[in-house]
């Protein structure tokens, strides 16, 4: 009974080990793993259409994935997605827009692209709004034009410590500019909130700022604002950020109204177009050339197809230029600023002055353009003009701009503490002057 006991225990162990033996065979592996997947995103800056969208560079931070950028028109492949990420949590960031937060299913953004869409986000821009003192300006604001055009000094540029030429500011970089920003306000010529307004010079051309040798910005060159459009909108932006009124400066020096009605068609086209604030040119004033396109290399007759140009293209624009020393544009006196004449269509005119401002050149010249903001000055002959025609109607305007120290400002060196103090006593004193005599915002 004991032996048969032994036996069955041996036959128990005999077949299960022929069980373990051909029975169980090897573990089967398990289902291969999922590859990874791939899909776009495409950031947007307005509502796309057609399969397309107005992009701009984004940040993009996709949880569980390196951090990701796109290209500079808003767009990027992300490939090598785990399969493992069934969910995307994904962050839009992209200067002056609002950050962008979504929660996707990642099988949607894959369909989509296989449906031939792509994955379009849409961020909101960031505005920043305009202060009143510019979106508030009237019209009388706008055209009385008053930044200092000679003895302001800026440090800290990528050019060193200038003695600023106020062309010359559109074309430094953002650390120059709030250099220039910053000085502008701090400077006392227009009154104690500082300048008022800021040139941005539209070139449509590459070349010296300031093409003569002896000062600093002959270096300095201009930029081609039609090959970055919205590179000049951003500087017109930031002057109306920081509280300035944009003269838009454009060109015309060389081939007179031909040039400059190309040139404003193309500013005006630019300033129209901001895909955040619309129209800017509503809150500029347009000043066609410098001292040389009267008197100088423009026909007097195309200054009234410029002006009547721009005017009908742009009623509400508002229209100035500058003449040279004692030539009032164009020749022809009151006849060229009455209804139809050459120089109806212009709102406005910034007066240049000889370094010798105690002459005719200024005198006559005030008395006509002024009217009756002008007062005779002490050591104006008394039978010198004694009843000069007012030029301009109820709405013109002009200011009184720049002398012939701009010549010797910008080759000042503002190390040289004597030098400063010597040009700006004889600014001072022309500002004075000028101020008595009715320019108001007379400046140098």
């Amino acid at each position: 009974m004991r032996l048969s006991r032994w036996y069955l225990l041996l036959l128990v162990l005999f077949l299960a080990s022929l069980y373990f033996l051909f029975g169980c065979g090897p573990i089967p592996p398990g289902p291969p793993p999922k590859p990874p997947v791939a899909f776009d995103l495409a950031v947007c800056r307005n509502a796309p259409a057609n399969n397309y969208c107005d992009g701009m560079p984004t940040s993009i931070t996709v949880v569980g994935l390196p951090a990701i950028q796109t290209d500079g028109n808003g767009y990027v492949f992300v490939q090598n997605v785990p399969a493992t990420l069934t969910t995307a949590d994904i962050t839009f960031h992209a200067t002056g827009y609002l950050d962008k937060h979504v929660v996707v299913p990642v099988g949607a953004l894959t369909q989509a692209n296989a449906a031939g869409r792509h994955n379009f986000y849409e961020l909101s821009p960031d505005l920043k709004p305009f202060p009143p003192i510019v979106t508030n300006a009237d019209r009388a604001y706008r055209l009385d034009t008053c930044y200092t055009f000679s003895g302001l000094i800026v440090n800290g540029t990528e050019y060193g410590d200038l003695p600023m030429f106020e062309p010359a500011g559109t074309f430094l970089g953002p650390t120059g500019r709030r250099a220039w920003f910053d000085a502008k306000h701090a400077s006392p010529v227009c009154g104690p909130g500082g300048d008022t307004h800021a040139t941005i010079w539209f070139a449509d051309t590459v070349h010296s700022v300031y093409d003569e040798s002896g000062q600093p910005f002959q270096q300095i060159q201009t930029k081609d604002w039609t090959q970055d459009p919205a590179g000049f909108r951003e500087v017109v932006k930031e002057v109306l950020w920081d509280g300035f009124v944009p003269e838009v400066f454009f060109d015309g020096d060389t081939l007179g109204p031909v040039n400059g009605l190309r040139a404003w068609t193309e500013a005006h086209a630019i300033l129209t177009s901001d895909p955040d604030y619309g129209d800017l040119s509503q809150y500029v004033v347009y000043d066609y050339c410098y001292d040389s396109c009267f008197y100088g290399n423009t026909d007097p007759g195309q200054f009234k197809v410029l002006g009547d140009s721009i005017k009908q293209a742009c009623p509400t624009c508002l229209l100035i230029t500058e003449m040279q020393t004692g030539h009032i544009p164009v020749g022809q006196g009151l006849r060229d600023w009455t209804p139809g004449g050459n120089m109806w269509s212009w709102d406005g005119m910034s007066v240049e002055f000889d370094t010798n401002i105690h002459e005719d050149s200024t005198w006559q010249v005030l008395g006509r353009l002024l009217g009756p903001r002008y007062r005779r000055p002490s050591d104006q002959p008394s039978g010198d003009d004694p009843t000069p025609p007012n030029y301009f109607a109820a709405g013109q305007w002009a200011t009184c701009r720049e002398s012939g120290l701009t010549y010797a400002w910008v080759r000042t060196d503002v190390h040289n503490a004597a030098a400063v103090s010597a040009f700006m006593a004889q600014r001072d004193a022309q500002h004075t002057y000028l101020s008595a005599i009715g320019c108001g915002h007379a400046y140098n």
